[in-house]
Formats: C-alpha cells, structure tokens, sequence
C-alpha cells in the first residue's frame, strides 16, 4: 500500500548483516537490529526487541486565530509550548539511543488527523502481518483475545443476571454474597458487575462495609 509523505527515518547506522543476508531491508536498519535477535520456530520464538521507533508530529496545529490562542495557553514557559518541549524530548531521546548503539528510527507526519492517523494504523498491521510470516508465526491466531470475548460474555451474563435479582428481590437490602448465592456466580464477578449496575443505573443503592463481600445492593421498589 502507498502511503504518501508518511515514513521518514532518521538516526540510523546502516542495516545489520543478517538482515541483508535474509534480504530484508527495511530502510532504517541500524547495529543490533530487531530482525538479528530471532530464535525459535513456529511454536515458540523469542524476541530481543533493540529497535525503538518513534512518531513525530512536524506541526502542532492548524495556524488559525483560535489556534494561536491556543498555543499561547500552552506555554510551558514563554516562547515554549507543549509542542516544542515534546520535540526537545524527541530529539534528545533519539540521541541517547544512537549513543549507546541502539537502533531507532523516526516515522515524521505533517499533522494529525483522520488520514494520517489512519495511515499509521495501516502501516503497523500490515508490517505486524509480514513480520509474522517471516518468523513463521499465524499473526491472526489470537488465543487471548478470544478468551477475552468469552470472558466478556460471562461478565455480561453475570451483569443481566444480578440485575434481575435485585428486581425480583425489591426493596431488600442483599449483600454481595446474597446475590452471588442467588445466580450461582463467584463473589468478585458479582460485586464488580453490582458496582457497575448501582454506578450506572439510576434506582440502584450502593451502601459500603467492611468488605466487598458485605457491601449491600438494594433496588427502589
């Protein structure tokens, strides 16, 4: 994909060598670089991650009168905003790296918005992508974010399922533990979703105690 204007690298001290070997030339190498520190195969690989990559935005806003007014508000101290202090802190974090030999390289965006930030987004995914089949893993594979959907789901079955104790119970003050018996769900799950309910729904009551476990719950009758 052409990602006009967007990648421009800097600090770099030529490619290592086994990148070159494996032809893979990435246009901001350096010493030591993230492609030399692979071990493994298809089940298990371990990375030394030794390159750092760095966004920088070149303007900090659009020069228009509300956003002069704006810079000036900014001003960490007079004649610096926010933005120039970033860039000191980009510039000096660049030359650290280069210091101490590691490799680290800078994507440069004129501005921020919808299709810079987009463009961004693309390049990583993509390059995720590529670097994957290269260490010949399935980056599509995720096990943990799977999980994390049906971890989702059980908390939103624990939530609804509450919630309708509290409903049918009316009026009673139930601890945690008293709901958590009532649907059958362990006491963390069902104080978090509780909590969640009494924060976001109005006619819940929240009253604290000692722990957790005895905080009490009650829906208005």
């Amino acid at each position: 994909m052409l990602l006009p204007a967007l990648p421009h690298c800097g600090n770099t001290t030529g490619q290592s060598q086994k990148a070159q070997r494996r032809g893979l030339r990435n246009g901001c190498g350096g010493r030591n670089g993230g492609s030399d520190a692979i071990e493994g195969d298809g089940d298990r690989v371990n990375l030394q991650i030794k390159r750092s990559t760095s966004v920088a935005v070149i303007q900090d806003a659009e020069p228009n009168e509300a956003n002069l007014r704006q810079t000036r508000r900014r001003q960490v101290e007079p004649g610096a905003t926010t933005g120039d202090f970033l860039q000191g802190f980009l510039r000096g974090t660049r030359s650290a790296l280069s210091e101490s030999g590691r490799e680290n390289m800078t994507i440069s965006i004129p501005t921020v918005n919808a299709y810079y930030l987009g463009s961004l987004i693309a390049l990583f995914e993509r390059a995720v992508s590529f670097y994957a089949s290269l260490v010949n893993i399935n980056a599509y594979h995720q096990p943990g974010v799977e999980a994390g959907k049906k971890a989702a789901g059980s908390f939103l079955e624990v939530l609804k399922a509450a919630r309708g104790f509290l409903a049918a119970n009316a009026g009673a003050d139930l601890t945690t533990a008293d709901v958590a018996k009532g649907i059958d769900a362990d006491v963390e799950s069902t104080y978090h979703a509780l909590v969640h309910a009494a924060t976001n729904a109005s006619g819940i009551n929240h009253t604290m105690a000692a722990t957790p476990e005895e905080d009490t719950f009650s829906l208005e009758a």
